[in-house]
């Protein structure tokens, strides 16, 4: 059984930064907002294919990145502002039990959740020793040779 579509957000619950708008801005915002929202949500139910070329594909490409960006992380961790995605090469069984023993526990913060004008960071990477180690460790215990022509 499907249930009904409902996108309903009050003007009042609505944050937007780096403009000032007034109550009725906000809500002609939203009602166009459910609009765009609605009638593409209805297209894709018809099964219409014409629709894909105004399909905001940059709306779903950070979804599609945590998605498989979660399948392949040793470790995710949701809060309510960020998703942690922890990587790793023990993740894709590159290293041998006696490289694993060389690595260490890291406890890694990020530099600047907040820039000076006070808004969050979009992205940060912590890249630490035990990342150079291993693929140090990795290339160096190579049993192969490679050749290029």
């Amino acid at each position: 059984m499907e249930q009904e579509f409902a996108f309903d957000t009050p003007a009042d619950g609505l944050t937007i930064t780096g403009a000032d708008l007034t109550a009725e801005e906000k809500e002609l915002l939203l009602s166009r907002l459910k609009s765009k929202v609605t009638s593409i949500k209805d297209l894709a139910s018809a099964g219409k294919v014409e629709m894909l070329g105004e399909f905001p594909v940059d709306t779903i490409i950070p979804f599609v990145l945590l998605y498989y960006g979660a399948s392949f992380a040793d470790s995710y961790d949701i809060s309510e502002k960020f998703v942690e995605l922890a990587f790793s090469f023990n993740r894709m069984k590159l290293l041998t039990p006696k490289q694993e023993e060389l690595l260490k526990q890291i406890d890694g913060t990020y530099y600047n959740e907040v820039n000076e004008a006070g808004l969050e960071a979009l992205t940060q990477f912590i890249i630490d020793d035990n990342f150079f180690n291993s693929f140090a460790s990795i290339l160096a215990s190579m049993d192969k040779t490679m050749s290029m022509r």
